[in-house]
């Protein structure tokens, strides 16, 4: 029989554990809610729900309590100091991290935009200032569980102590987590841009301040995500090659939208792109594309600027590691 001698894990990894019992009981009871609207609604024979829409919150009602429930175990799991549990845990706030990342964008992105709809603009910025909160608290939130789970004292109170001659074999090189939710980050994107590389055609894209629409648009996504991809493999594997290539396309991302806002040319070139796909049957979103073009560009201009600073703050940490030599199993 062994002694465990793992040390204490840290006092923040038990809150959070805590906070996450707290926060997947939450779920698993709207989850229980959900459910019940659902048999209300079918059992009272509403008629403003069709059968598809009872369909879709039974989906949703039975997701969320799957959620809850296993984040439930996951966290008894985390205070029982199982590594499993811990991994789970880091790989869902790195998501968390990813998807809140986005929100953000997205909401600051719709509150700059004119608004065009029949809802007030006060409802409006009160819906996506809402959003923008949320998702600011989910990052928050998902940026501290993934950085309490991955600190080495931390990993050191969930792995029972392993010989040195083991352990020098079972050590690796690693990606730092700025750059390693980064390559998250750039994954999710380009899977996304790819898959939805179709449906999202309805606005072109500004290269140096030249619109792009149609075939060249589409060439020009699938050239820009494939780098993306391989970026964050590179990165992922811990390859000099990937912080380069990541470190390239940051720096093109900053000089186009910087050339796209300050260049003259760009507001005429997208108006004549527009015009071509309105003649071609297209119903491009923006109806007068000056109201907020600046904005929106100064906003991916900040957001690429951000994502830079994260390469470069990263960089040496990452060479670090890409020049130890790898261990052979």
């Amino acid at each position: 029989m062994f002694m465990d001698t793992r040390p204490v894990p840290p006092a923040s990894v038990t809150v959070a554990s805590i906070l996450s019992i707290l926060g997947s009981g939450g779920i698993l009871i709207i989850g229980a809610l959900f459910a019940l609207g659902a048999r209300a609604a079918q059992s009272g024979n509403n008629a403003t729900m069709t059968p598809h829409d009872r369909m879709i919150l039974h989906i949703i009602a039975y997701s969320l309590m799957i959620f809850g429930v296993l984040g439930i175990v996951n966290g008894v799991s985390l205070l029982a100091l199982q590594n499993w549990a811990r991994r789970i845990m880091a790989i869902a706030s790195a998501l968390g991290v990813i998807l809140s990342t986005y929100s953000l964008y997205i909401s600051l992105a719709l509150l700059g935009l004119p608004f065009t709809s029949d809802v007030t603009p006060h409802a409006s910025h009160v819906l996506w200032g809402s959003f923008f909160g949320i998702s600011l608290l989910i990052f928050g939130a998902s940026l501290w569980f993934v950085t309490a789970f991955t600190r080495p004292a931390t990993i050191a109170s969930f792995v029972r102590p392993t010989p040195a001659g083991d352990l020098a074999k079972s050590s690796g090189l690693s990606c730092p987590l700025p750059l390693a939710l980064l390559a998250g980050f750039f994954i999710f994107g380009a899977v996304v841009s790819l898959l939805l590389l179709r449906s999202l055609d309805r606005m072109p894209d500004m290269l140096f301040g030249h619109a792009l629409y149609g075939t060249s648009r589409m060439q020009y996504v699938v050239l820009t995500e494939t780098f993306s991809l391989a970026a964050a493999i590179g990165m992922l594997r811990v390859r000099t090659w990937g912080i380069h290539l990541a470190l390239g396309l940051q720096l093109f991302s900053v000089a186009n939208h910087a050339v796209t806002v300050l260049s003259p040319r760009s507001l005429p070139s997208l108006r004549a792109a527009l015009a071509a796909m309105a003649a071609q049957g297209a119903k491009p979103p923006l109806h007068d594309p000056s109201t907020g073009f600046q904005y929106l560009e100064g906003l991916g201009l900040s957001f690429a600027l951000a994502l830079l600073a994260i390469v470069l703050l990263s960089r040496p940490k990452f060479l670090e590691a890409a020049s130890e030599p790898q261990r052979l199993p």
